[in-house]
């Protein structure tokens, strides 16, 4: 039986979320490959999405994200003011570029920005895809008389 911290994650769990914590909350595939070495690259990325959406670990690392900006300050209304007198500037600056990326990264550490969207079906799985034989009658002497048509 796998043994549990604290925070009541499993140890792979905890693991999984230092590793993906180290990699500035990105990368959760390679987090989850560094805490379960014998997983397969083909299921690394399906099982670190699913392990992300596990209620014990998205309020884990959405505690140690909330706890990280308050130690530093930084939450939406500060990153957001900081773009917007960015876009209020005039001029064409270089440092005004420069600002404004460390505003998008610092946005990007608490989660204000998302860069992808995971699609996936039931618990993290693969989205199903069926199959379905619609017949159609005949029309012409050539046309078929079914047709296949996939729905997701």
């Amino acid at each position: 039986m796998a043994k549990t911290n604290p925070s009541g994650l499993t140890d792979k769990m905890f693991l999984f979320c230092q590793e993906y914590i180290k990699r500035g909350f990105r990368d959760a595939t390679g987090a989850y490959r560094a805490a379960y070495p014998k997983c397969s690259e083909n299921s690394a990325a399906q099982s670190a999405s699913r392990t992300l959406k596990t209620i014990k670990v998205s309020k884990f690392l959405g505690e140690v994200q909330e706890k990280a900006a308050k130690d530093v300050q930084i939450d939406a209304k500060y990153v957001m003011g900081g773009l917007k007198k960015e876009a209020e500037r005039t001029g064409k600056r270089s440092a005004h570029s420069a600002r404004v990326r460390a505003y998008e990264l610092l946005g990007k550490t608490q989660g204000l920005f998302v860069e992808r969207v995971e699609h996936s079906g039931v618990d993290g799985g693969p989205i199903e895809i069926k199959e379905i034989v619609i017949e159609i009658p005949k029309a012409k002497k050539n046309d078929r008389s079914k047709r296949r048509v996939r729905t997701g």
